[in-house]
């Protein structure tokens, strides 16, 4: 289809396949319809998703599509869609990390989690590489506090109709069905609140520690965070080094961890004990 060929039946299959099908307005032959009308990828898709708007009783000549999966996958996005703009949501990686350990998602433990997180925030800076004009940064804190003036600033971005800042907003609480039978998302019922920011400040200093050593200090970087736990200029250049050859370094009392990384998913745990006094910044 990307290429101006591609099954058509095979790709209608594949969305009304999907466990999100149930929560479209759209029915299979519109979709069908929406499939049928010669085009490319960008065509097709403007069809699909107006007409998606179109059965939800919308009048849109626009539409955005929020899929966590796309930072992986901007590139190729911006070649197929050339008249594509982009949004990145980034949330303090800290409370993303403790959010994602308790709903058992992006793997078992701290060290596979904080990999995603790594890798996230890796695409990030990839599809930076775009251009400002295309990818617009948005922190989720600001979204909370001032949601009027982030969103006005999303409007411009995608070259929208200003937002009427004398009027509220409309809130869409609307969840999907995989989300219904998860149990979670169950926040979209209330109001945005301060309470939901920097949850992380209230967990145990060396657990913070812990998690920013995982995450590493360019990841905080790039998502426009900063360390809260004291690196020492030795565990900076062994995290981002370490970091670069696929490997992770967890920080102890006094002690470092070489968390190995490799092709085969093998880990292999060697401990370090440096020596020292804890003056020097180590423990």
């Amino acid at each position: 289809l990307a290429a101006g060929g591609g099954d058509r039946h095979a790709m209608y299959d594949q969305v009304t396949g999907t466990s999100r099908w149930r929560d479209w307005a759209l029915d299979g032959s519109g979709l069908q319809q929406a499939f049928e009308v010669p085009g490319d990828a960008a065509d097709v898709l403007d069809r699909v998703y107006l007409a998606e708007a179109t059965a939800e009783g919308r009048d849109c000549t626009a539409w955005i599509d929020k899929t966590p999966e796309y930072v992986f996958h901007v590139d190729r996005l911006a070649g197929l869609l050339p008249d594509s703009r982009f949004v990145v949501l980034v949330r303090d990686p800290r409370d993303v990390f403790e959010s994602l350990k308790r709903v058992g998602w992006r793997g078992r433990t701290d060290w596979q989690i904080a990999r995603y997180l790594r890798q996230v925030a890796h695409a990030i800076e990839q599809a930076r590489r775009l251009g400002r004009e295309r990818v617009l940064t948005v922190r989720y804190e600001d979204l909370v506090t001032d949601p009027v003036s982030t969103l006005a600033a999303v409007a411009d971005h995608f070259v929208l109709d200003p937002i009427d800042r004398s009027r509220p907003l409309r809130r869409d609480p609307r969840t999907t069905a995989m989300e219904r039978d998860a149990g979670i998302h169950q926040k979209l019922e209330r109001e945005p609140s301060g309470s939901d920011l920097r949850l992380w400040e209230a967990a145990d200093a060396r657990r913070v520690a812990s998690i920013e050593r995982l995450l590493g200090i360019d990841a905080l970087r790039i998502m426009g965070y900063a360390p809260a736990s004291h690196w020492h200029p030795v565990q900076r250049t062994w995290t981002r080094a370490l970091a670069g050859a696929g490997h992770v370094v967890q920080m102890g009392t006094g002690a470092v961890q070489f968390v190995v990384n490799d092709r085969a998913a093998l880990r292999h745990r060697i401990g370090l004990r440096l020596r020292g006094r804890r003056q020097a910044g180590l423990s």
